[in-house]
C-alpha cells in the first residue's frame, strides 16, 4: 500500500507542480493561519525585520527546518528573519486555486514572498494571479550582483515560467517528494553499464528495450520501473514527451498525437501486462529490491544523479512548457521586495539551505543540478503557452485521470500484505481489450483537444519560437 500511495501522491505532485512534499502541515496550520492576521500597527523592532513567506501547501517546511534557515541566514549577515506561513482556511485545510487566490487578496499587506498556489491543469486562472499580485523580477534577475539567481536555472527552465517577456516565478528546483527528488520532469533509462555496448541505437522505445533484452538472451535480467508506470513514462516509452500531462507530443513531427487513433498505447500495455506476469519487468513498488547486478536497465521519472555502475539515457525530455503553477515570487504589495529578493536568491541558491526547503534531498543532485539538465536536448517548445477553452480545460483532467485509472487497473488488492507492506499485486484478470474500450470511451473529445493544440503548436513553430 505504501508504495502505491506514494506513487499517487507523486502524480498528483506533477499534476500541480512539481515541487517536494514536506511534513504534513496540519499541526502547524493553526498557528501560522493565526501569525498572519498579526496587525501591522505597533510593530515591534522584531517584527519589522521580518520576511512572511507564504507556503505552498505540500512543500510545507518542518519548523526545526525553518529555525534552521533562518539560523543560516543570520550567519551570513542578514538582519531580516524568515516567517513561513500556510495559506489554510477556517477549519485548517490548505487553499488552492481561488480560495488561495482569495486568501491572498485579503492577507496582500502583511505578504513578502507568495507561492503561485495549486491549479488545476489547463486553468488560465493561474495566470491572471500571477499577473495581478506577483512582482515581475527582470530587473532585479538582470541586476549584475543579483545574477547568481538567473544563472541557477537553464534558459529553458526560465522560458518555461515567463510570459509575454515578464518573469514572475522562479523555476522548480527539484521534483519529487519523501527525499526522492529529480530534477526535471522527464523520462530516463539507467543502463548496468555492463550492457551499454548492446545500447548503441537504442531509441528510448519499450519496443527497443525489449529487443535488446532478447539479444542479450539472460532470463536472469530485468526491467525496473518506479511503481506503476505514469503517463509521462508511458508516452516516453512510445517516443513521445509529454503537454499538459495528458498530451503525448512528437518531436519529430512537432505536434500532438491523438493517442486515441493508433493501437500503440494498448499495445505497450499490452507488452508491459506480459512482461509484469513472466517477471521481466518488475514494478518497484510491488516487489523487494532487486540486486543491481540483475537489473538491466531502471525506467524513471525526473533526472538524478545516475547511479554507480549504470549510465543514463534520456528517453523523452521535460517539455518546461509555461507552467506558472506552484512557484515562488514576490508580493506585488510587499513593501520590502529588495530584502524579499535577496532573500529568495539566498534560499534558491545556496545549497544547505536548499536541502531544508527539500527535506531528503540529496546535496550532489543541488551542486550538480544545472550541469545535469544542460546535458539533455531541448525540447522544441521551451515555453510554449496551450490555452483552452473552459470546458477544454476540464477535460484536461479528467483524462489525466482517465490515464491513471487505466494503468491503475494493472493492480489489484492482495488479501494479505507481505513483509515489505506491499499490499497490490498482479491483477490476473486485466483484459487490455476491454480496458482501452472503457478507455476510449471516456476519451470521446480528446480528438478536439490534440486539434485545439496543434493549431496553437504551428503558430508558435511558424513564429519561431521553437
Amino acid at each position: 500500500m505504501k508504495g502505491v500511495f506514494k506513487y499517487l501522491l507523486m502524480v498528483i505532485g506533477l499534476c500541480v507542480l512539481l515541487t517536494g512534499c514536506g511534513k504534513d502541515p496540519s499541526d502547524n496550520r493553526n498557528k501560522t493561519d493565526e501569525d498572519t492576521n498579526t496587525e501591522d500597527t505597533n510593530l515591534s523592532e522584531e517584527e519589522i525585520k521580518t520576511i512572511t513567506w507564504a507556503c505552498l501547501f505540500y512543500q510545507w517546511i518542518p519548523a526545526e527546518n525553518q529555525k534552521e534557515i533562518n539560523r543560516i541566514l543570520q550567519e551570513k549577515g542578514v538582519e531580516y528573519q524568515i516567517r513561513f506561513v500556510l495559506a489554510s482556511g477556517g477549519d485548517g485545510s490548505p487553499l488552492t486555486g481561488e480560495e488561495y487566490a482569495e486568501w491572498v487578496k485579503k492577507k496582500a499587506d502583511s505578504l513578502d514572498i507568495l507561492t503561485s498556489g495549486a491549479w488545476p491543469r489547463g486553468d488560465d486562472t493561474v495566470i491572471e494571479f500571477v499577473e495581478r499580485q506577483m512582482t515581475p523580477l527582470n530587473t532585479y534577475l538582470e541586476t549584475s550582483d543579483r545574477k547568481n539567481l538567473k544563472e541557477f536555472f537553464t534558459k529553458e527552465e526560465w522560458e518555461g515560467c515567463s510570459l509575454n517577456g515578464n518573469t514572475c516565478v522562479i523555476p522548480n528546483v527539484v521534483f519529487g517528494m519523501d527525499g526522492d527528488y529529480g530534477v526535471d520532469v522527464g523520462v530516463y533509462a539507467s543502463v548496468n553499464e555492463k550492457y551499454k555496448d548492446y545500447f548503441f541505437g537504442f531509441d528510448g522505445t519499450y519496443a527497443s528495450l525489449r529487443q535488446i533484452y532478447k539479444t542479450i538472451g539472460d532470463e536472469n535480467l530485468h526491467f525496473v520501473i518506479s511503481y506503476l508506470p505514469n503517463v509521462q513514462e508511458l508516452f516516453g516509452l512510445l517516443g513521445y514527451f509529454t503537454l499538459q500531462s495528458t498530451l503525448p507530443f512528437s518531436e519529430a513531427e512537432q505536434c500532438a498525437v491523438d493517442i486515441t487513433k493508433t493501437s500503440e498505447l494498448p499495445d505497450l500495455l499490452h507488452d508491459m501486462y506480459e512482461d509484469m506476469k513472466s517477471g521481466i519487468l518488475v514494478n518497484q513498488g510491488w516487489e523487494s529490491e532487486l540486486p543491481e547486478d540483475r537489473v538491466l536497465v531502471y525506467i524513471y521519472s525526473s533526472k538524478k544523479i545516475p547511479r554507480e555502475g549504470f549510465v543514463d539515457y534520456l528517453i523523452a525530455p521535460g517539455s518546461n512548457e509555461l507552467n506558472l503553477r506552484g512557484k515562488y515570487g514576490m508580493s506585488v504589495n510587499s513593501k520590502k521586495k529588495d530584502v524579499a529578493f535577496q532573500l529568495l536568491t539566498m534560499c534558491f541558491t545556496d545549497p544547505d539551505i536548499l536541502c531544508l526547503l527539500y527535506p531528503g534531498v540529496d546535496r550532489d543532485l543541488i551542486l550538480h543540478r544545472k550541469d545535469l539538465l544542460l546535458s539533455n536536448m531541448e525540447s522544441g517548445v521551451s515555453g510554449i503557452n496551450l490555452r483552452f477553452d473552459e470546458n477544454q480545460a476540464a477535460l484536461i483532467g479528467e483524462f489525466s485521470n482517465a490515464f491513471l485509472i487505466l494503468v491503475n487497473n494493472f493492480q489489484q488488492r492482495k488479501s494479505d500484505g507481505d513483509k515489505t507492506g506491499n499490499m497490490y499485486e498482479l491483477n490476473p484478470d486485466f483484459d487490455i481489450d476491454a480496458e482501452w474500450k472503457n478507455f476510449l470511451e471516456s476519451m470521446g473529445l480528446y480528438t478536439n483537444l490534440c486539434e485545439t493544440a496543434n493549431q496553437q503548436i504551428r503558430e508558435w513553430v511558424k513564429e519561431g519560437y521553437q
